[in-house]
């Protein structure tokens, strides 16, 4: 997959592209973390929020599963551990977490506006907080029959603006002085 072209915005179709060459017998896949924040990157610009949680659960969800509460340099292969357990590089799913799936996304430099649009897929609920300039957000996002719902806390001064305007009426926004 050439995720750079697609990113750089060379690519005619990049959904195309991607369905052609991610996860396909006899195209060389991503090995290791590092690279992989651009495939999230690729997967949430498209708005396959579905693709970039199935990412995360499959390739750092091993991390998990192997018991580590660090982020390896390289993705388990037969249990053979044989690089650092912990790498920075290997944090991004924590990025898309916050902007993929909970939604939240800076309008403004410094995150003194702030984007809500929250999709949870398959999963009941989810719980972030984001470290901002302005102070900590904090999100709590859960799905409901009527849709999703939740709080979020913002602290005094930060705007929220949702991208479905009827999700005012089910996400309750607390501002908080320092």
């Amino acid at each position: 997959v050439n995720l750079l072209a697609i990113l750089a915005g060379l690519a005619e179709a990049p959904a195309d592209l991607l369905a052609r060459t991610w996860n396909r017998p006899g195209v060389l896949q991503l090995g290791g973390v590092f690279f992989r924040i651009h495939l999230l990157e690729v997967l949430h610009r498209l708005g396959q929020q579905n693709a970039v949680l199935l990412e995360i659960r499959q390739q750092w969800g091993a991390f998990l599963d192997a018991g580590l509460t660090t982020t390896a340099e390289y993705l388990p292969v037969n249990d053979d551990w044989w690089a650092s357990v912990g790498h920075p590089w290997g944090a991004s799913p924590s990025v898309y977490l916050i902007r993929s799936i909970a939604g939240l996304s800076p309008l403004d430099p410094g995150w003194t506006r702030v984007a809500v649009d929250p999709f949870l897929g398959d999963l009941r609920k989810l719980r972030v907080s984001v470290p901002t300039p302005q102070g900590l957000i904090e999100a709590e996002i859960y799905q409901t029959k009527g849709g999703v719902a939740g709080r979020i806390a913002v602290p005094q001064g930060v705007e929220i603006e949702f991208k479905e305007p009827a999700m005012r009426q089910r996400v309750e926004v607390v501002a908080w002085n320092l």
